[in-house]
């Protein structure tokens, strides 16, 4: 059942909020956005990495500009927590709106599937505007904190530039900002097909926290599953490719496929079933 389409409120009623009687909701004025989750996530993502690397900048061997900024995501929370901090900026005070019954109200006053497309589409421009500034906000800083370089150490041995030292990093041939757009729209993507998978997750169970955990729950899983059998670059953990070797630059593609089908068609079903789900 979907979350908070339960019982019928009385006419008029949003949640704690009235509303006069016989006027139907304007649906996505009323959609949340979370200021304090957006917060959230460029503190824990951006603020708190970047002043970790800057006290523990010395104990690295950096070669170039690209490496202390690739430093600052792997020192990152990023890569563990991806699903949940993709559902900070839209879906985690929207599922605080269902346990008002807003969804129970929209139900009887209005179209539910219209509603719920709304939700979609707001989730998708609210999550996309939350991640975007975020990498190339870093990699600012990083140009700011300049450390010393050790390219000499790497003499010798395997290659290590700005072109091969990680995945999609062959880019960096175009420039370094080049390496920073194309991971910023990889990360950015990613973001908006969790918070569509957690935002369905959501909406289909009862139980709030279990709605919003599921979709991180089975990105733990099937990662820590996938590295045990050596098969990590098949894996979800592709979402943060500055945590891999570097890899052919379509090697990554069909996994994201995947996660995009899989939200589209939850997605659907969710929008198409959402009156059957109010009866």
């Amino acid at each position: 059942m979907v979350r908070g389409i339960a019982q019928p409120p009385s006419a008029g009623v949003v949640g704690d909020q009235a509303t006069p009687a016989g006027r139907t909701p304007r649906f996505p004025a009323t959609l949340p956005v979370g200021w304090l989750g957006i917060g959230a996530l460029h503190v824990v993502a951006g603020v708190l990495p970047a002043v970790v690397v800057l006290l523990v900048q010395e104990e690295h061997a950096l070669a170039f500009q690209l490496d202390y900024f690739v430093l600052m995501l792997q020192l990152n929370v990023i890569g563990l927590l991806f699903p949940l901090l993709a559902a900070l900026p839209f879906v985690f005070p929207f599922s605080a709106q269902t346990s008002r019954r807003f969804l129970t109200y929209a139900a009887v006053r209005g179209d539910i599937r219209r509603l719920v497309l709304a939700c979609y589409g707001r989730c998708l421009v609210v999550t996309g505007l939350a991640f975007a500034p975020l990498l190339p906000a870093l990699y600012l800083v990083s140009l700011a904190t300049r450390p010393t370089f050790h390219p000499n150490l790497y003499a010798g041995g395997r290659p290590y530039t700005p072109e091969t030292f990680s995945t999609f990093s062959q880019v960096a041939g175009y420039g370094d900002w080049a390496y920073v757009a194309v991971i910023t729209g990889w990360l950015t993507v990613h973001a908006v097909v969790y918070a569509w998978l957690t935002l369905s997750t959501v909406l289909l169970v009862p139980q709030r926290a279990l709605g919003l955990s599921l979709p991180w729950i089975a990105f733990f899983a099937v990662t820590f599953a996938m590295a045990v059998a050596g098969a990590e670059a098949f894996s979800p953990a592709t979402v943060t490719p500055f945590n891999l070797t570097q890899l052919p630059w379509w090697q990554p593609l069909p996994q994201l496929g995947v996660l995009v089908v899989l939200a589209v068609g939850l997605m659907a079903w969710t929008v198409r079933t959402a009156p059957r789900r109010c009866q």
